[in-house]
């Protein structure tokens, strides 16, 4: 192997980790979301990020579709506004994006128990296209191209009555990839799930349905509710053992490429 196969194979292994792949890849699933985004949770050890305001999550949003069968807006599209922040501007994203208005004031449309809804939720160019059953909601930005992973959260509540939410057949398409399967995520009785995917490159279309399930009276507030997040991923932190390796190739580069100049002299 001379010197530049090695310094070529030393590159590749620094950057396999986020090399461009055609199937989006399950990177973790969680069930406390402080084990996600918390102080040394999962996003904060795996990919580095820091923490804002308690949490590694809201820096690196860029749009959330939410369902939950309380009022104020069951469906709706969030994205980066003056008020948590916008990416790449200032401090940039600061707060959760759901902590703000809906785009074009979301939907009241009401869940049915039983009853499952559709959803599309898609990337074309730096537009995203978010739709629930009759409802549709659109904005372009150039910072939505840098969309590249995609996190499944459900939270389910903990009122007596049974209840349980769940995001069923999901299925994932790119331009070289058509209906590859995510499969199907739920939680009940209080529990909360989060899945987490890297590796989109290029326009995307996600789809599957919403079902929601409860006993007695229908949950309130946000109780029993999901979110579909599309993500700004950093490549992961290397690991200790990587690093040695890393290190060890650069040094045989090194030392290839002083054999090779005292060789010519």
């Amino acid at each position: 192997m001379n010197q530049f196969t090695l310094a070529f194979a030393v590159t590749a292994l620094a950057f396999s980790a986020t090399a461009a792949s055609a199937a989006v890849g399950l990177v973790t699933t969680q069930t406390n979301d402080a084990a996600f985004e918390g102080p040394g949770g999962f996003l904060q050890t795996y990919y580095g990020l820091p923490l804002v305001g308690g949490t590694a999550l809201p820096p690196i949003e860029r749009a959330v579709g939410q369902v939950k069968t309380g009022f104020n807006k069951r469906r709706g599209l969030y994205t980066p506004t003056a008020a948590t922040g916008i990416p790449g501007v200032g401090a940039g994203v600061t707060q959760a994006l759901t902590n703000v208005p809906p785009v074009a004031g979301g939907s009241d449309a009401n869940f049915a128990t039983g009853t499952s809804v559709n959803f599309v939720f898609s990337r074309t160019g730096n537009t995203v296209r978010y739709v629930v059953g009759s409802d549709s909601w659109s904005e372009t930005q150039d910072y939505f191209a840098d969309i590249n992973g995609i996190e499944f959260r459900i939270r389910s509540n903990t009122q007596s009555d049974a209840n349980a939410h769940s995001i069923n057949d999901v299925l994932f398409s790119d331009t070289t990839v058509i209906n590859q399967s995510l499969g199907s995520i739920s939680a009940a009785d209080g529990a909360v799930l989060i899945t987490l995917w890297e590796g989109i490159v290029g326009d995307f279309t996600l789809t599957g349905n919403y079902t929601f399930n409860w006993g007695g009276s229908q949950p309130t507030g946000a109780r029993l509710a999901s979110q579909i997040k599309l993500l700004d991923l950093p490549p992961p932190v290397p690991e200790p053992a990587t690093w040695a390796m890393l290190i060890a190739g650069f040094g045989l580069v090194g030392s290839a490429m002083r054999r090779r100049r005292t060789a010519i002299a």
